[in-house]
Parts: structure tokens; sequence; C-alpha cells
């Protein structure tokens, strides 16, 4: 067996390069014609968090991250991230997209996370925190993008990997799947399937205290689901100068949403009980997601000049149906006659998107060009119907009942340029974007003209490279965040009889400007940021006191920005511990542009993350985990939040030379992430209190078989902001 070392070249501000050389005898001219080499060095291992011009880049492969259970797990202990529940996001900020291999994954939520499960942490080779993505990317996301990369293929091999988790929480859940790969010669194949099944509550109390009356509901949601994630794929060699390939993804998600003998207590102000509302309730959505994607990449010449083309097609479709009813009742427990309500909603989404895409890469001796255009065409149908129940029989309320088409057109032409001085690195982009898109109620016999969107987006970089692994970078970048196709629906989804959820056809993007300064050294990180989001749209509860209805309406009235550093130390000098440390603090500054709440929210806030590994052997192949987190109070949308904390820990087994890993993991130990927001609307004030089964206790079984190093070849997406607007 040949001896492999990793060469790295590196041309400041132009081309970070590595190769997996197989043998020893080594020829650097034909790469010196290509490149002006100012550094060689030969290395057996990259660092833990390497700082690139235009992002941070956290080396999983070469962390004790790549034995933890799956993508969520390395997702937590990722600089500048918050895993809470079904959200993932930048702190401090909103609008992130989160890419595989460049390629947005379309779901949110539950969705999503259950999608992340079903990566081992062992096939990730980095995450990437992109804060000012480069100008070949979609504009949209006001945050930035979190791009997670799949280890690559190594030819002649193939490698099989099977894992099974049981969770229990409140009930019990589990999950399984099983990877393949193969690569031979100019043929690499991938393939992926997974399935979960999970069951979990949700303990919601809303309490709103109305100027004579305090009103307080609490849910307990029991959530059933079911998930089936199917991706495959090949990509071939042509000839040495031409590739091809494809991929298919299929998401099949079944969610029951069910809750019984909810109870809203409405209280007088001398806390006397004057009457309570019980009712019933529950929810199904299947969704179905099926992607596809043809590429082809064309080196021009034997200076790796390329030509790269997607065409990419997602369809989406969702049949979801909610029930709800109740009665109300005396403070003594008696029923109110005719007080009985029914209601029922059906909605039937279908979206559908084609997406092409071109980029060009040119290397030359002063700069490194990249140009490219983009092309989408999005459509999505929803045919709403909302029934009541009269005497026992539905019968449908035409004027709650609505069939909605949405139509947008992308075009987008970009170009950026890297170049670089002594120890000075240079890259600069542009992005033009142009949208079409109309609104039109089918029912309302709405006819509705397209209206135009043009916007130019920036980027700029500015490194300087220090001896010994220490840099200085300056970055800013301009960006978009797009609504959720869903929140454009102007008709209303009832929840409960004194709530329901409107989509606003009206919703316009976001912009944000944001500016960032970062000292890297090789233990620690320094960080300062700047960032200013400009119509912010979020979805606001209207209460009305004199009807005592909330309504969840989504709407353009939020200007705001946040300024802040962050500290983030990986400390790994013994050989038996390796901590990895982020502190972030900022102050963020809110201004609503509507009367029925604060004109202003503003707050100093701020994280404390640390994830401890110590190996329990001299082989390392036992690691327990401890974590620790805490969030200080915070405004999320336009609510204010308290504290959060949580404490994690996990022991980690690897057995057979590796091959066998099983982890015992417990979650959340103390219960403690409980969220409490509050926020006023109409001078009313309003508060949200949510648990979400997070304390859990979880063995993870993973078997790897085959070429331990082996991953197929991944492809990125034409069509991925279209893909992440699908969200809920």
């Amino acid at each position: 067996m040949k001896k492999g070392i990793v060469l790295f070249l590196l041309f400041v501000g132009i081309a970070n390069i590595s190769a997996q050389i197989d043998s020893l005898d080594i020829k650097l001219d034909s790469l010196e014609r290509v490149l002006n080499l100012k550094e060689v060095t030969v290395t057996a291992k990259a660092p833990v968090f390497v700082r690139k011009t235009d992002r941070l880049v956290f080396n999983v492969e070469n962390s004790v991250a790549s034995t933890m259970d799956d993508a969520i797990e390395a997702l937590r202990i990722t600089p500048g991230l918050r895993v809470k529940n079904d959200q993932i996001s930048m702190i401090a900020k909103s609008g992130m997209i989160l890419t595989v291999d460049d390629r947005v994954i379309p779901l949110g939520g539950e969705n999503l996370v259950s999608y992340l499960k079903s990566i081992p942490a062992s096939t990730i080779r980095s995450i990437e925190v992109i804060t000012t993505p480069p100008a070949k990317y979609d504009a949209a996301g006001n945050s930035g993008i979190v791009n997670i990369v799949l280890k690559k293929a190594r030819n002649n091999s193939w490698n099989m990997n099977v894992r099974g988790s049981y969770t229990q929480a409140t009930y019990a859940s589990g999950n399984g799947g099983i990877d393949f790969n193969y690569k031979k010669d100019k043929l690499s194949i991938f393939s992926n399937l997974s399935g979960q099944k999970t069951k979990n509550i949700n303990n919601v109390i809303h309490t709103i205290n109305y100027p004579f009356e305090k009103w307080v509901s609490i849910t307990d949601f029991v959530n059933n689901s079911n998930n089936i994630n199917f991706n495959s794929g090949l990509n071939y060699d042509v000839t040495n100068k031409w590739k091809m390939g494809m991929f298919y993804n299929g998401n099949l998600f079944s969610n029951n949403l069910s809750s019984s003998n909810t109870g809203s207590s409405i209280f007088g102000n001398n806390e006397q009980l004057l009457l309570l509302k019980k009712s019933d309730g529950l929810s199904e959505n299947k969704p179905k997601l099926h992607s596809a994607n043809i590429h082809s990449i064309t080196y021009l010449d034997t200076l790796n000049r390329k030509l790269s083309i997607d065409f990419d097609y997602f369809t989406y479709t969702n049949k979801d149906s909610a029930w709800f009813s109740g009665s109300d009742f005396y403070s003594n427990g008696d029923m109110i006659l005719n007080t009985d309500y029914a209601k029922k909603n059906t909605n039937n989404k279908n979206i559908n998107n084609y997406s092409l895409k071109f980029d060009v890469e040119l290397p030359y001796e002063y700069a490194y060009i990249n140009v490219g255009g983009k092309v989408s065409f999005s459509q999505t149908n929803n045919t709403f119907r909302s029934y009541n129940s009269i005497n026992g029989t539905y019968t449908e309320d035409i004027n709650q009942s609505n069939q909605f088409r949405y139509n947008e057109n992308t075009q987008a032409l970009y170009a950026s340029a890297q170049t670089g001085m002594g120890n000075i690195g240079v890259q600069f982009g542009l992005r033009l974007e142009n949208t079409l898109y109309r609104a039109n109620s089918i029912t309302l016999n709405q006819n509705n003209p397209y209206y135009s969107v043009l916007q130019l987006f920036p980027t700029l970089y500015l490194v300087y490279g220090f001896k010994e692994n220490s840099s200085l970078s300056l970055s800013y970048g301009r960006r978009t965040s797009r609504p959720y196709f869903s929140d454009l629906n102007p008709f209303r989804f009832y929840l409960n009889s004194l709530s329901y959820v409107e989509g606003n056809p009206d919703l316009k993007p976001s912009y944000s400007n944001n500016l960032e300064l970062v000292l890297n050294t090789q233990m620690f990180e320094h960080k300062i940021w700047y960032s200013y989001i400009n119509n912010d749209f979020q979805q606001f509860p209207f209460v009305d006191a004199s009807t005592n209805v909330t309504r969840y309406y989504t709407m353009n009235f939020v200007n705001y920005y946040s300024i802040g550093f962050s500290e983030s130390l990986n400390y790994n000098k013994l050989s038996w511990w390796h901590s990895y440390n982020n502190a972030v603090f900022y102050y963020i500054n809110k201004k609503s542009k509507i009367a029925e709440t604060l004109p202003l929210m503003d707050k100093f806030s701020g994280n404390l993350t640390t994830n401890n590994d110590f190996f329990l052997n001299k082989n390392k192949t036992i690691v327990l985990n401890i974590g620790f987190y805490y969030e200080l109070p915070f405004i999320d949308g336009y609510a204010n939040v308290d504290a959060l904390y949580s404490i994690n820990s996990s022991i980690r087994c690897m057995f057979l030379n590796k091959k066998l890993t099983v982890s015992l993991s417990a979650n959340d130990i103390l219960k403690s992430q409980k969220s409490n927001a509050n926020m006023l609307s109409n001078n009313i004030q309003y508060n949200f209190a949510n648990y979400h089964d997070s304390q859990q206790l979880r063995i993870t079984i993973n078997y790897k078989f085959g070429n331990n190093n082996i991953n197929s070849e991944q492809r990125n997406a034409s069509n991925q902001e279209e893909k992440s607007r699908i969200g809920k």
C-alpha cells in the first residue's frame, strides 16, 4: 500500500489547493507554470478551525466531533450558531440558509431536523459558517449560509455505513439508515436511505392580560411523525476534460399533531375564575419533496479554466388538514348551552421550480476570476378550504375558501475576482438579481400584473496574513431575505375558535448590510461585527380586546441593527482533553413601523458555549463529552425572551478498529430548555411559554465497513434559494 501525504499550495488571496498524492515522487514544475507559488507546506493534518477569506471552516473530520452521532450534534458545537429545538440560527441574526454541499435543504422545522439527524457526523468533512457569502451564491439569507461539506470519494473503493438510534423522552422515538458509496475509475455512485419515527410532546402556555380579564391557555401537543429520506446520484468522467452527473432526492413526511382537553381559563381582575373553555384539536400534514439535478463540468484548457452547468427541478406537495372543536363551561364545571363549535380547514399546496445555472472559473497569474448567471422559474398553487360544523355536518365557508397562485421568476448575473500581493489578499464581487413576481386569487378572479425588483449585491474582502497561522480580515456584504411561499396566501387558517393565521401577498423582501472584522490566531478567533436589516418581515400576534381574537399576521414592519463581538478558543494542548469554547456579546436595536406594539426594543445580550471532550484511554476510543450552553435574555422576533441554559453529556466507545461506534447521550439534563417570551400587542401583555421535550436519553450504534475513508462526490443545486423558501 502506498503511503500518502497531503500537499497544500497557497497563493495568498487567490487559491487554496490540496491534492492527495499516492506517490512520494512529486513533481511541482507543472503546477508552478499555473500558479506563482508563495509557500509549500507538507502536513498530515489540518487544524480544527480555519479562517478563510469569506468563511470560518470547522474541520469536523479532524476533531472529536467526527465521532458524534449526527449533523445536529456537530452543528451544536459550531461557533456562532444557536441550535434550539427545531431551529438553527446564527446568533443575533435572522434569515440563515442551511446547505449540504452547497445545496439548500428545502425543509423546515421538524422535517429539517429529521434530515440532519440522518447524516452521521463521521461522514462530514467540515462545516462552513459563511457570514458574508461571495457573489456566486444566491443573495438570499440575511445572516448568511451554513454549509455542511461531506467527505469526497477516493478511487477504487467502496464504503457502507449502517446506523440506528433509540431516543427516550416523554415518549420513545427511533431512527435508522444506511449509506453506500462507490468509486472506480471514471464512475462514482452514492446512495442514502434513512427513516425516522418520532413521538414527542410540546407544552405551550399562552397568557393574555386583557384590560379586565386574564386568559390562560394550556395545551399539550402530542406530535407523531414518520420520515423517509432517500438520496442517490452518480458522477462520470466522460473524458479527461468533461464530467457529467446527476442526483435525486426524495423526502416523504407525515405528521399528526393532536391536543385533547385543552383548557383556556378566564380570570377576573381579582384572579377569580370566571369561565373555562375546553377544546380538542387534530392536524395532519403529508409533505412530499422530489428534486433532481443534472450537471456538467468542462475543463477549457490545461490551466484549470472550467465551465460548470447545472439544471435543477423540484416539486413539493403537501396535503394538510386541521380540525378543532370545543365548548364553554361555567367556573363550577357545568357546560354552557349552545356554546359548542367545530371547524375544519384543508389546504393542498404545490410548488414547482425549474432552474438553470452556469459558472465559469478563470485562474490567471494575476487574479482568479469567477463569472456566472442563473435563471429560475417558480410557481406556487394553494387550494384552501374552510368548513363550519352545523348540526354535526361540515359545510364549506366560501368566504374563507380560496385558490391562490404565486409566480416568481428570477434572473441573476455575477462576477468576482481574487488577487493578492505579498501577505495581502483581496476579493471582491458583484451580483445583479432581477425578480419578477405576481400573486393572484383564482377564486376572486384576480389578474394582477408582474412586479419587478432589480437589486445589486456587492461583496468585499480584505485579508492580511501574519506569521504562524494568524490573519486579520475585513469583509462587507449586502444580502436579502424573501418570504416563505406559505406566508403569501392571504386567507385565514384557523388554529382554534379565537386565533388564526393569515398570509400577506404584499410582503416584500428585506435587505441587510453586514460588516465583520476578524483576527484569527492558532487557538483564538476575535471577531467584531455590525449588521443592519431594513424592512424585515415578521409574524406578529394582533390581539383584539373587544373580540378576544388573536390574528397572527406577517408584515414588513421592523428595521434593526446589531453590533457585537465574539471570542472563540480551541484548546487541544493536552492529549486527554480537547475544549471548544465560544462567547458572544452584542447589542441589538429594533424599531417598529406599526402602532400596535412598542416603537423601540433594544437589549444587551450574549451567550456562552463550552464543549469538552475527555479521552479516557490511550487509544482515544472512549470519549466523555460534557457541554454547557447559557444564553442571556434576548430578543426573538419582536418579543423579549428570558435566559436559557442547557447541560448535555455523552460517552462514545469505538470498537473493531473504530469501525463500530456506540454512544450514549443525555440532552438537556436539567430540563432547563424552557422558553418564556413576552410582547406587547395593542397595549395588551402577551406571554408565550414553551417546552419542547428536549430532555432526552439516546443510544446510537454506527457500523462502517469497506474503505473507511470513502464518500462520493455531491453536487450543489442551482435552485438552492428557491428550495429554502418552502420553509414550513
